[in-house]
């Protein structure tokens, strides 16, 4: 088995094969025997935490990794994602939940194009993830992305009421008047209380 992981490349494909194929004797044998895999990157840029991030929404191997190699937790691939982004895009919400346990400051993360993790949330059309987002730091409503997009312009671009909805009602939460404006005037139905499931 050394043979297959001589070189960082090779770790990293090996290492990625065992997170992907969740083989967690191979997964241990490899901390033990190659521990450099952990940190090792593919060509996005992924570490294995975000690769683990991608294909579970099981926390064991990000337990293990993190428990190895703290600093995997901040680390962004080639687009800027950091594994709360790619756990949001996922729609991987107790993924989430744990990550910003762990590191608070996550939820200011910003990819390559400055989107938010409530701009992923929107695209990816997750309500219950955005509002999670929304309620732990209401200011992302207004952040704007590199084409100078806020989240209201991203769900009416979207046109669903799955990212709507959440907005129209966390700015009537807040009061915030302006934004629940905006909203009823581009989707009047969003008035009426109309949940994601049309009631």
């Amino acid at each position: 088995m050394h043979d297959v992981v001589n070189d960082s490349k090779g770790r990293a494909l090996v290492a990625e094969i065992a997170v992907k194929d969740y083989d967690i004797q191979f997964f241990n044998w490899l901390f033990e025997n190659e521990p450099s895999s952990i940190l090792s990157k593919d060509d996005r840029g992924r570490t294995l935490a975000h690769i683990a991030v991608e294909q579970f929404s099981d926390l064991y191997v990000l337990k293990h990794l993190f428990s190895e190699a703290p600093g995997l937790i901040r680390g962004k691939d080639f687009e800027g994602r950091t594994l709360a982004h790619i756990a949001v895009e996922k729609g991987h919400q107790r993924v989430l939940e744990w990550l910003l346990k762990k590191e608070a400051n996550l939820i200011y993360s910003v990819d390559n194009q400055s989107r938010t993790l409530a701009h992923v949330a929107v695209a990816e059309e997750h309500e219950h993830i955005l509002e999670l987002l929304l309620r732990k730091r209401l200011g992302l409503i207004h952040q704007v992305d590199s084409e100078g997009r806020t989240l209201v312009h991203t769900a009416l671009e979207k046109g669903s009421k799955y990212t709507l909805n959440p907005l129209s009602k966390i700015a009537a939460e807040y009061d915030d008047t302006n934004l629940l404006a905006l909203l009823l005037k581009k989707e009047p139905s969003l008035a009426y209380g109309v949940d994601s499931k049309g009631r």
